[in-house]
């Protein structure tokens, strides 16, 4: 019984078969929340800095303003909405993926993505197997200032039907490819195989990112620039 719980931090929160309130957290960073049933609420929640959040089951986040750092995984056909992120920025290892037919990660009202200072700073955007990642008024990821080692953003449509919207993508700049460490690769990332999709009809300039061109498709037809990335050409019609 927490009727009046508001802060948490470092908290680990599984729904499972019993009850507890939600109903007036605002923050939860530093921790994890997994759903595993449904009718779960978070009507005050506004920050989830560097929180993993999974779910199976669909839940609207009104007035969730701030994921810097988080991860998010929706599976078993959850549709899970942020309304209120206008922007995201990764702070070391973030993911954000929909896994399986109906899965849904959206995000109406996001505009910008960024990677901040500091070294290795990695964030993997995700659809899986008919998933679908919906980033569609994002206009701009950037790269941060200062040390950028290790840095990148990655977007992955695997499978048939998997889906990842970016729309109104123009410019996707990645400060360097370079990186120390094998594990945070140092270029980004367009990646459409085994039928699954990237939407990028308006993207136009790219700078350390690389695209191999497999079995998905992406759109490339705007491209006016693509500088100290690379190229993988390993299908037709491109």
């Amino acid at each position: 019984v927490t009727p009046n719980l508001e802060t948490l931090s470092g908290v680990i929160i599984t729904h499972g078969t019993g009850t507890l309130n939600t109903g007036k957290i605002k923050s939860l960073t530093g921790g994890q929340v997994n759903i595993q049933t449904d009718g779960i609420s978070y009507p005050a929640l506004q920050n989830i800095a560097s929180t993993s959040l999974s779910s199976s089951f669909s839940q609207t986040f009104p007035v969730l303003t701030n994921l810097d750092g988080a991860s998010v995984y929706a599976s078993g056909g959850a549709v899970l909405s942020f309304p209120g992120a206008t922007s995201f920025t990764s702070t070391y290892l973030s993911v954000i993926q929909a896994s399986g037919p109906g899965s849904t990660i959206t995000f109406p009202g996001l505009s910008q993505i960024t990677n901040a200072a500091g070294a290795f700073r990695r964030l993997q955007v995700q659809s899986i197997n008919g998933g679908l990642v919906d980033m569609r008024n994002v206009v701009s990821i950037t790269d941060s200032s200062g040390d950028t080692n290790g840095h990148s953003v990655s977007f992955t449509a695997d499978g048939v039907n998997s889906r990842i919207d970016l729309s109104s993508l123009v410019s996707f700049l990645d400060a360097t490819s370079f990186t120390s460490e094998g594990s945070f690769p140092g270029y980004s990332l367009l990646s459409a195989t085994n039928g699954g999709t990237l939407v990028t009809p308006n993207l136009e300039t790219l700078s350390a990112v690389s695209i191999p061109h497999g079995t998905g498709p992406l759109n490339t037809g705007k491209l006016t620039s693509l500088a100290g990335g690379q190229v993988n050409v390993q299908t037709d019609g491109i």
